[in-house]
């Protein structure tokens, strides 16, 4: 191998976000680290918890341990909580963070550009429930 293909290798790494640059509460900032870690088809169909942990597997336990805990801060755990003794794997560690991750980002949705979305869509917008 020549030097130059060792340069081009450091620059491609570089580029590649690691596990704590990610915000991990940002469906926006999950979705953009995806497409540069994985091939698009791998999670275009996938759920944003299925993607979450598609996500986590490209880092190590070491690497998501940390960002597991900042997430688990953010979203309101006390990280005496978390049982960390038990997350030592990702099969384990993964589920654990997309979880916490889903749950602050359906609590920072914007309730009111829901409503946009429905009223796009043509629904009526003033239904009776009886």
């Amino acid at each position: 191998m020549d030097s130059s293909d060792d340069e081009s290798d450091d620059a491609d790494d570089a580029s590649l976000p690691e596990a704590h640059e990610i915000d991990w509460s940002s469906a926006s900032s999950i979705l953009a680290a995806l497409a540069l870690l994985n091939n698009r088809a791998e999670y275009e169909e996938k759920s944003m918890y299925e993607q979450i942990v598609l996500l986590a597997n490209n880092f190590s336990p070491s690497d998501i341990r940390p960002v597991y805990m900042l997430t688990a801060s953010k979203a309101g755990y006390e990280t005496k909580s978390l049982k960390m003794k038990t997350l030592k794997s990702m099969k384990a560690l993964a589920p654990e963070l997309a979880k916490i991750s889903i749950s602050i980002i359906n609590a920072k949705m914007d309730i009111g550009a829901v409503d946009v979305l429905l009223n796009d869509n043509n629904l009526p917008a003033n239904i009776t429930v009886t």
